[in-house]
């Protein structure tokens, strides 16, 4: 009976141990380096996961996002910008009075053909590790009324084809009176 017992809890830390194995084996992703800046050569503060600078940057500039990625075949990247005050990211206000609000998603693994309307397609190719390095233009106008001023909040999402998530958040204030360059 002791030896059944014995074989009985031999059995369960066996398993218990493998499934601790198969998490190793396939780390989450990972998001370094993540930074947003002005896409043109500027004095400007950054937003970086390094540092706690904050980018300023007026309706209708255009922001460079880059960061390193890296992970067990990458599947998509996301970006999520929104306003930023007054939520938490599980749930992000709606409103009309020009709040700018984006998603936006790069494909690994998939062809122009799989892509939809605010689809970017990076590769076709599931890579463990890429140089992330996007543009995105601050509009000047949402819905027919004037970008609202204020910090919006710039979530990326990194996901590997197994479903799992990294994310990382920076902030980015819209401000429109003019600025030095």
């Amino acid at each position: 009976m002791k030896f059944v017992n014995l074989l009985a809890i031999l059995s369960i830390l066996a398993f218990a141990s493998c499934n601790n194995d198969d998490n190793e084996s396939n780390p989450l992703p990972t998001i370094e380096d993540y930074t947003i800046e002005h896409a043109e050569e500027h004095s400007h503060e950054r937003a970086s996961s390094e540092d706690e600078g904050e980018t300023v940057v007026a309706p209708g500039e255009e922001l460079a996002v880059t960061a390193k990625l890296s992970g067990n075949k990458l599947s998509y990247v996301q970006i999520d910008i929104h306003w930023g005050e007054g939520h938490d990211h599980d749930r992000v206000k709606s409103t009309d009075d020009g709040e700018w609000s984006q998603k936006i998603t790069y494909w690994f693994g998939k062809t122009e053909e799989d892509a939809g309307p605010n689809d970017i397609i990076l590769s076709s190719v599931n890579p463990d590790s890429w140089p992330f390095d996007a543009h995105i233009d601050v509009p000047e106008e949402v819905d027919g009324v004037e970008t609202k001023a204020g910090d919006y909040h710039f979530v990326m999402y990194l996901v590997d084809l197994e479903g799992q998530q990294t994310t990382q958040a920076l902030t980015v204030e819209v401000h429109h009176e003019d600025h030095d360059h």
